[in-house]
């Protein structure tokens, strides 16, 4: 089955549990120097929650947008809009090499990705998750798998890091011995693209 082509999207919309919509810069210049953000809105109800993880060649901000906290036993973003509860927010990074944009458009798309689904539901699971991870490593997203409480600093960073790697690293042989790649051109636009190829050393 051939993927489904969504480098034309700028508009992704995951539905329920999770509920969220993002929406990517998709005419923004090429050569530009600022980085245009990624908008994601949660709708009510949404289910989804961002596992802890770290990067270490970009500075990862976040805005929220038109939103006010609320107490439920943890801080979330919630903003009315009309007879819907969003909770908005904008992301971008530093440097402006637009991987952001490159990483939610192929992270979304594989998510939302029918060849992955299967009769056998821990096999498309499986397939799915080998594809995540070799987005998430290859564009700098690198997840807090076991919570040593890093934060801290020392000899707690270190394990988590090393454990990360480790884990990691085994998923994206295993991805890549089944064919799997970080960036997908049927989900991304040729000109990022390029502008990743250019800018880091070509290693798939």
């Amino acid at each position: 089955m051939p993927l489904t082509k969504t480098s034309h999207q700028s508009f992704f919309y995951h539905p329920p549990p999770e509920a969220i919509t993002f929406t990517c810069p998709l005419a923004a210049p090429v050569n530009t120097t600022t980085n245009p953000p990624t908008i994601i809105n949660s709708h009510v109800g949404s289910e989804l929650t961002t596992q802890y993880h770290w990067h270490t060649t970009n500075t990862e901000y976040r805005e929220a947008q038109d939103a006010y906290f609320l107490e439920h036993g943890k801080e979330e973003m919630e903003t009315l809009k009309g007879e819907d509860l969003i909770a908005g927010e904008s992301e971008w990074t530093d440097p402006a090499d637009r991987q952001k944009e490159i990483f939610f458009r192929n992270l979304l798309s594989t998510v939302l990705e029918p060849q992955y689904a299967s009769n056998v539901f821990w096999l498309g699971e499986l397939k799915k998750t080998l594809q995540v991870m070799c987005v998430m490593w290859k564009i700098d997203n690198y997840l807090v798998l076991v919570d040593f409480g890093g934060w801290r600093g020392e000899w707690r960073a270190l394990v988590e890091a090393a454990f990360t790697y480790i884990v990691m690293g085994c998923m994206i042989s295993l991805g890549r011995l089944c064919g799997y790649r970080t960036v997908t051109e049927k989900y991304t636009l040729k000109h990022l693209i390029k502008r990743l190829e250019s800018e880091r050393p070509k290693s798939e």
